[in-house]
């Protein structure tokens, strides 16, 4: 909003403009921690809050500052589970970093085993392969020279699945739990607080969230892909949502845009 608008809105504007107006202002805050870009003076903020008079002012004044409260509460969740969505990730990446190691391994070894065709001097190579590694085992199809490759039924291999397992299922709960609190900001900033810095915040959040959970799926895929599993990462947009969190009629408009 244009410091014209502001200050025609601090001499002319009814209460409740101004009571949005003072909202708008500690939303910005609130959002971006940047005092630098406040709308009001302080001075401007005390004159507003000195004005409310009429107990429907007051009133409207505090189930604004209320549903600023709960806001902040639950966005401060969401942050949280974001930054464990995060944690998860990078538990998972590093299970992507040592399979994509041990493929690495699995090919240089069986690109050299190609240098000795030979019978006896082979299984010479594959027996010094399997001495180095316990990872692998000897595979061998009808008509073809054997190879090496990952032994599923090795204990670090089981250890290795459970750990990623139990990450994917954690990283489940977490995106689940957040978008039913995403969903509760939602319907907070289109019915009870309009305001278009908490909207946007949201939406960030949102994007943040989509974004984490797509990066996870690529990981997902690539090990499936590897290891042959067959594990499976719900994308953020089609986690399912109880019906309680849906809303029926988004107000696309802010109370008090600000441009």
């Amino acid at each position: 909003m244009i410091k014209k608008n502001i200050e025609q809105a601090l001499r002319q504007g009814s209460m409740k403009q101004k009571i949005l107006l003072y909202m708008n202002d500690l939303a910005i805050f609130n959002t971006t921690y940047d005092p630098e870009k406040h709308l009001l003076t302080d001075k401007e903020r005390t004159v507003i809050y000195r004005g409310l008079k009429t107990p429907q002012d007051i009133k409207y004044y505090n189930e604004l500052r209320t549903w600023v409260k709960t806001y902040n509460f639950y966005n401060h969740e969401t942050r949280v589970l974001i930054e464990r969505v995060k944690a998860h990730k990078q538990a998972l990446l590093q299970e992507v970093l040592s399979i994509e190691h041990n493929s690495s391994y699995r090919d240089i070894i069986n690109e050299l085993l190609d240098l000795y065709p030979e019978k006896d001097s082979r299984e010479k190579a594959l027996a010094l392969a399997l001495d180095n590694s316990d990872l692998f085992k000897i595979y061998q199809e009808k008509g073809f020279s054997p190879y090496v490759v990952e032994d599923e039924d090795h204990d670090k291999s089981k250890r290795a699945e459970k750990r990623i397992r139990t990450t994917i299922d954690k990283l489940e709960e977490e995106a689940k739990g957040l978008k039913v609190i995403l969903a509760l900001l939602n319907q907070i900033t289109a019915k009870s607080l309009p305001l278009k810095p908490y909207k946007d915040d949201r939406e960030e959040r949102e994007e943040q969230a989509r974004e984490e959970l797509q990066q996870v799926k690529l990981m997902v895929d690539f090990i499936n892909e590897e290891l042959d599993y067959s594990l499976k990462i719900t994308p953020y947009d089609e986690i399912d949502l109880p019906e309680a969190y849906s809303v029926n009629s988004i107000n696309k408009e802010s109370a008090l845009l600000y441009e």
